[in-house]
């Protein structure tokens, strides 16, 4: 399970490092493009066997139930609790 209130902010600095940019330097707010409370909702799950996948400013982000979150392909980050 991800951490709730983690799950927005982590996705945003994965765009953010694919991007070579400070999250703070993005020109658009996540919420634009998808609803946090859906991400939130989906940081609930039981277990960690789901992924789920949306498209961000031109850019594929898929967040995956171990915490591990991938941009266009390429793995950015994982949460802390997500298995390396």
């Amino acid at each position: 399970m991800v951490a709730e209130s983690r799950l927005p902010i982590a996705v945003v600095e994965a765009i953010a490092t694919s991007r070579g940019v400070e999250p703070l330097d993005l020109e658009f707010s996540l919420h634009e493009w998808i609803d946090g409370d859906v991400l939130n909702a989906l940081s609930g799950l039981a277990g960690d066997d789901w992924r789920f996948a949306f498209t961000v400013d031109g850019q594929r982000v898929t967040v995956e139930g171990d915490g591990s979150i991938f941009v266009d392909g390429t793995r950015i980050s994982g949460l802390p609790n997500s298995r390396e």
